[in-house]
């Protein structure tokens, strides 16, 4: 008797089945596809194809329900979340793509007995042009629909860089976001990473400002399934985040405090910079997350770390630190194009909440860092009042205590506010996520 072979889904199927759990759960797409090609490991081959299709969705998602609604007379948002994304999985590809006929009409038994659209209303959107569909809809709004962002997002971006500057970092966000890659210099050197890869077929380039940093120009497969991924002979990692641990730079002997550390990049980042010879003590408020960073210091050989669950609103050491570096959570304006998921829940209202959380951090890490020691306080966000304006309040509270001084490395923009020494780093400019990053020192 032959096998039963197991029909294939479509894979608009599975980007609508992997979208409806990111919107249902608001989870990231990295860690919503990992448990999905875990329960599905049959499927494991599209994962990479999914991946650029759900991004793809994610990044037209306004767009795309504006057609929906100006085509089909619906709206996207009082659909089933698998239905919707379904829906704008099929619109992405007959409008963007050149979908076959006959998949077309594969996919519309999907639709029947729910929204009975039928091949002949997808037949419209062949030939639609986007600049009708965005007749209806004029200056801010307009580029928001277009770019697929939240309206104040996009006021919010006007009003720090202008609307020229924003439309260049909108386009920005819907164009794949550069790969970078940590190399673990503690077990294979740059060069000897470099040569690997490229003897694999990755188009890979050195940076031209950081020794332990890779630029990923092309792969052909998830970089999770190279063999010198599975050695811990790099981590990927963005250039912005790579840039933190330089500017925090530990030292051998020194006592640090990282005290938002998971899931770990800088973490593990500043243990490798020290060459095991720094303390680093790790804690966060999340135990799952930490738990990761202990298994992969485990992994990468990083036997400097101390790792304890800890709110960094509250944690008291009996000792004091070298240097904290502080990157809590925060409105992730900055990883808009890289997580572009962050799009479906993001809200203005995220901006206090977060500030008012860091500044609680940045308040109590005060009192545990030595005279003359250093605070390194970094978001992935644009927003003035997460950054210069925390800043600018610990110096009212404290300025008699802690001052904002230049640093190096610095790649970046100047603070806004006339916070001249801080630095912020712009996808459109940078070629990174956004990053803002500021040094605070103690002085008495």
């Amino acid at each position: 008797m032959k096998p039963v072979r197991r029909e294939l889904k479509p894979i608009e199927v599975i980007v609508a089945e992997v979208l409806e759990e990111v919107e249902r759960k608001r989870l990231s797409l990295r860690l919503t596809m990992e448990r999905y090609f875990s329960d599905n490991p049959d499927l494991y081959p599209v994962k990479g194809v999914i991946r650029a299709f759900s991004l793809a969705v994610l990044r037209n998602f306004r767009l795309l329900d504006t057609i929906i609604k100006c085509v089909f007379d619906l709206q996207a948002d009082r659909l089933s979340p698998f239905m919707r994304n379904l829906l704008r999985a099929v619109v992405y590809e007959i409008v963007f793509r050149d979908i076959k006929s006959n998949r077309i009409k594969a996919l519309t038994k999907y639709f029947k007995g729910q929204l009975n659209i039928t091949y002949k209303d997808f037949r419209i959107l062949r030939g639609l042009e986007i600049r009708e569909v965005l007749k209806g809809y004029g200056g801010l709004e307009r580029l928001a629909v277009r770019y697929s962002q939240p309206l104040w997002v996009v006021k919010y971006l006007v009003k720090i860089l202008g609307e020229d500057e924003t439309i260049k970092l909108l386009k920005r966000f819907n164009e794949p976001a550069t790969l970078w890659i940590r190399v673990n210099t503690l077990k294979i050197s740059t060069e000897g990473l470099l040569k690997r890869l490229r003897g694999r077929g990755l188009s890979v380039v050195r940076d031209d400002v950081f020794f332990d940093t890779l630029k990923i120009e092309k792969v052909r497969s998830a970089l999770s399934r190279l063999p010198e991924y599975k050695e811990r002979l790099f981590y990927i990692q963005d250039k912005a985040s790579i840039l933190v641990g330089h500017i925090v730079s530990p030292e051998a002997n020194q006592l640090i405090l990282d005290a938002c550390a998971a899931p770990g990049s800088k973490t593990t980042h500043l243990a490798q910079l020290s060459a095991l010879r720094a303390r680093i003590i790790a804690t966060d408020i999340s135990l799952s997350r930490l738990l990761f960073l202990k298994k992969y210091s485990k992994e990468a050989g990083f036997d400097n770390i101390d790792i304890f669950v800890a709110d960094a609103r509250a944690y008291r050491s009996p000792v004091k630190f070298d240097k904290i570096l502080v990157d809590p959570d925060c409105s992730s304006l900055g990883i808009l194009g890289h997580s572009p998921e962050v799009r479906l829940w993001i809200k203005e209202s995220y901006i206090k909440t977060y500030a008012d959380i860091q500044y609680s951090i940045l308040r109590n890490v005060l009192e545990m860092v030595k005279r003359n020691g250093l605070i390194v306080y970094s978001t992935c966000t644009f927003t003035v009042e997460e950054n210069e304006c925390n800043v600018k309040r610990l110096l009212e509270e404290f300025g008699n205590e802690v001052e904002l001084v230049e640093h190096v490395p610095f790649i970046g923009r100047r603070g806004l506010l006339g916070f001249r020494q801080m630095q912020r780093l712009y996808p459109h400019v940078h070629d990174t996520i956004g990053f803002t990053i500021s040094v605070l020192k103690k002085i008495k």
